[in-house]
This record gives C-alpha cells, structure tokens and sequence, in this order.
C-alpha cells in the first residue's frame, strides 16, 4: 500500500490552495470539445457554497485545493457533517486513488471511509477501478478492509468519452448483482441520453437537453468530467449570472430539479462559486 500520509494533520485541514504553477495541458481535452474556445479553462474552482435540499438550512463551503500540476489534490467543507474529497495521483498525473471521507468534531479523520482505487489500458484510460471501505485509520494512513466492495468497468467511445460504465456490486462474488449505464452524445458533443440496465435488460433510460450555450462546468478539468461520467460540452442548466469567462457564478435551480453534482454527492443545484483565472 502507498505509504502517503493523506494530509490528515496538516495541509488538507487548513486546505491551502495551491495557484496555477503549472496547469493541466488544454491539449488533454482537444478530443472531447474540439474547438478553440478555451476561456473556461484558464480557470479552476476555489470555493463552492451550497445550501441544497439534501442538508436544508445548513450551508457548507467546501474548499478546493490543487497541486503544482493543476489537479485537484481535496475538496473539505467546513460542515464536518459533510462528505470529504481526497485525490491522489502517480507520477504520470493520472488519478489512482480517490476518497471520500468524514471528519470528526475534533478534525480527526474516521474509520467510515470509501476508498476506490483505478487500473489504466495502455492508451491511459482509466479501464476499472476497485472500490473498498475502511476498518482503521492508522498514524493518518487508511487501512483497507480485505475484501473488495464493488468494481466497475468503462469503454470509451472514438472522442475518449465513457460510453459504457458497468458496476459489480460483490456481496455474492459468485454472483455479483450488476448495472450498467449506456451515454450517448449528440453532434454538439452533449449528453442526451443514459440507459440503464440491470444484468443486460433495459430498466429505464434518461434524456437530457436541451442544453444552453454555456460552457459546462465539468469542462473545467478532466477529473471532474471522469467522475460524473459526464462530458457534456454545454450547461444543461442556467446560471443567472456569469464571470467574464462565461463560468457560473452560483446556481438557484427550482425545487424538484434533478440533483446537480460537481463530484458524487455534492450537489451544487443552490450554490455560489468562487474561481480563480490567469
């Protein structure tokens, strides 16, 4: 196992965040957008506050810190309460490891942790990745439990998107309950449709759209498309206002409104956000 302290006593509890040394390549993401408008992307994300209906009444701010390379290193929230996000990655900058996590009263990291961890194909594309739940943490290291939780498998389609994600859930190993979701983008690059299956028959499928002329927020960096499995190249939704580089200033969405994320579990449908540009 990695010995790499999560930064639990120090750094990600003060969540300093790291500007702009060294940014991810925009070239990285010519596949997916193809275009020359790139403003969004000489930004990233500092700060996200959301009042949403998971937690009503009870606001939080989670901080967002990067490393010198540009890649979100933590997501923390000042609302203990809150889902926590760690990211670690190898040498070649490729996410392997991500966390979610629960801070106690006294800033102590707890044992109730999930840990998925990610195997790439030789074209760098994330192919499976493993997920695990914690028993301890030890001298702020996380002690995985022995046996896996659930894995996932993706396929790509021709622009490098995830068009195929299926789950394992691996309470039976020899029979593992399994679901798989289909994407499907239209010609402007959005997604408008996902199919949902449960061991290779259709359940249900969603639609999407229409979409605005604004830049999706997940367009900002790769990690964030990756893991909402969304690379949409528009907003699905309206802000009401914008910055100067066409980036969402927060989101009033109405109520009922299908739940928002910019990570799994932090919803940002009633949000205000803060960037940080060149």
């Amino acid at each position: 196992m990695k010995k790499q302290s999560l930064f639990f006593s120090g750094l990600l509890l003060v969540a300093t965040v790291q500007f702009f040394p060294g940014c991810h390549k925009l070239s990285e993401l010519d596949d997916i957008f193809g275009r020359n408008d790139r403003d969004q992307q000489r930004c990233r994300i500092t700060q996200i506050s959301d009042s949403t209906e998971l937690m009503p009444g009870h606001p939080a701010t989670g901080v967002f810190s990067y490393n010198k390379q540009g890649n979100p290193v933590s997501v923390l929230f000042d609302n203990k309460a809150r889902t926590q996000y760690l990211f670690w990655y190898d040498n070649r900058q490729r996410i392997t490891d991500f966390f979610t996590a629960y801070i106690d009263e006294n800033g102590v990291w707890n044992s109730n942790l999930s840990w998925r961890q990610y195997t790439y194909d030789a074209h760098n594309r994330v192919v499976r990745d493993s997920g695990w739940s914690f028993a301890t943490v030890v001298d702020n290291v996380p002690q995985r439990n022995e046996q896996m939780l659930t894995a996932s498998d993706y396929e790509y389609d021709a622009k490098g998107r995830i068009a195929r994600w299926t789950h394992y859930v691996l309470a039976n190993v020899n029979n593992p309950d399994t679901v798989s979701e289909v994407y499907t983008y239209n010609a402007q690059g959005n997604l408008t449709r996902i199919q949902n299956y449960e061991k290779d028959r259709l359940v249900f499928e969603r639609t999407y759209g229409p979409y605005t002329n604004k830049p999706s927020i997940h367009s900002m960096h790769k990690v964030w498309m990756f893991l909402n499995r969304n690379y949409s190249v528009n907003s699905l939704y309206e802000a009401a206002e914008y910055t100067r580089f066409n980036l969402p200033t927060g989101y009033q969405l109405p109520s009922g409104t299908n739940q928002y994320s910019i990570l799994p579990g932090f919803p940002i449908n009633r949000s205000a956000i803060t960037y940080q540009c060149k």
